[in-house]
């Protein structure tokens, strides 16, 4: 697959597997139907013919059908509209003091400057906010298939306040929360 990404468009789909997959790993187990799109920047083949890939992200989709004749998966797809709007400041103040008293409370309050939103764009902002956090793959899941900037960024709001609350109820790590 890589190999194949690399003479071509250098684009990968990413999707996260549905519960259950492991009895099926080796076979096409079901998938989420929103998935990420990521073009290959870096990639090392690896003495065993294996690679370590580095994408990154380019554009959100979901899987129309899936294409047979590759020992991987492919598919069809539709590519999801990019978001253009603008959060209210609220709500991206909301973020930002979410985030800073998540990393103080894990002691890494010294990981972000004291003014992370400054000079990106609304959606980067959230984007990298949600990939940075310690999430649940689906609460992720979640946030890529809200259909609107501010529905994902309630989505991410509502995961850091669980976080939080988990780390003031139970210590450094809080809770176990299911996978």
């Amino acid at each position: 697959m890589v190999r194949d990404a690399l003479e071509g468009d250098r684009l990968i789909g990413m999707v996260l597997l549905r519960p259950g997959w492991e009895d099926q790993y080796e076979g096409r187990p079901p998938v989420y139907e929103t998935g990420t799109a990521g073009a290959i920047v870096r990639s090392k083949q690896l003495p065993d013919g294996r690679y370590n890939i580095i994408l990154h992200g380019r554009r959100e989709f979901t899987i129309d059908q899936e294409l047979d004749g590759r020992s991987y998966r492919r598919a069809e797809v539709t590519w999801r509209s990019q978001f253009e709007s603008t959060l209210d400041p609220t709500r991206r103040e909301r973020i930002s003091d979410l985030v800073r008293e998540y990393l103080d409370r894990r002691g890494q309050a010294d990981l972000l400057p004291d003014r992370p939103q400054l000079g990106v764009s609304d959606a980067t902002f959230v984007g990298f906010i949600a990939q940075h956090v310690d999430l649940v793959p689906v609460e992720r899941l979640g946030m890529l298939q809200a259909p609107t900037l501010a529905e994902r960024a309630d989505r991410l709001i509502a995961s850091l306040e669980f976080q939080l609350h988990a780390l003031r109820s139970g210590g450094p790590e809080g809770p176990e929360r299911p996978q």
